[in-house]
């Protein structure tokens, strides 16, 4: 699984502090691999079909992939 790509060097989108949060508290638990839990709960999100979730959980992949400088993230 690879983290999905920023468009080029745009700051991702963060709609409330929350996310923040939520993005750091991911990092400080699984480092610059914490993306892949976002990106797994979201995926888990769209099979049950909640869109919403699915959403939010992508913007928190982004954010984590940003905030962490995962490789590969941007290009």
């Amino acid at each position: 699984m690879q983290p999905l790509h920023q468009h080029g060097d745009a700051a991702p989108y963060i709609p409330d502090r929350a996310l923040v949060e939520e993005a750091l508290t991911l990092i400080a638990r699984h480092g610059a691999e914490a993306w892949r839990h976002a990106a797994a709960a979201a995926s888990e999100s769209r099979v049950q079909g909640n869109i919403v979730r699915f959403c939010r959980l992508r913007t928190l992949e982004r954010l984590i992939a940003a905030l962490a400088d995962v490789p590969h993230a941007r290009h």
